[in-house]
């Protein structure tokens, strides 16, 4: 499930995927040929939400919130469970629990927010 832009590991070095092939190929910022076997996952902390913007939230602290507008925009992280939710002023439009940057990265292209994600 990797997207062009999305931050990996290429073996032990963080990257970019910037191609990926049918036959399993991927190229990254570190590596112009790597095998799908060598690329993980990073795993999404509190520390890269952060890094990220995301701030303590000051009535659950098990709580991490981010907002990308000055309207009520805002992203919220759980720290206890990974589970993301992304609001809107209309109402809420994600659910999901969050295991790595990369499904970050997506969740974030799924509700047009242009954000990139600093490691």
């Amino acid at each position: 499930e990797l997207m062009i832009g999305d931050y990996v590991f290429d073996g032990d070095n963080v990257a970019q995927v910037t191609s990926i092939t049918c036959d399993g190929i991927i190229e990254t910022t570190f590596n112009e040929t790597s095998n799908i076997e060598v690329i993980h996952p990073i795993p999404l902390t509190p520390e890269i939400l952060e890094k990220n913007g995301f701030e303590v939230n000051k009535k659950d602290k098990n709580m991490l919130k981010w907002r990308w507008s000055v309207i009520d925009d805002c992203i919220s992280y759980d720290k206890s469970t990974g589970i993301v939710r992304i609001f809107y002023p209309s109402g809420l439009v994600f659910v999901k629990i969050l295991e790595f940057v990369h499904e970050l990265q997506h969740a974030l292209r799924l509700c047009n927010i242009d954000k990139k994600i600093v490691l």
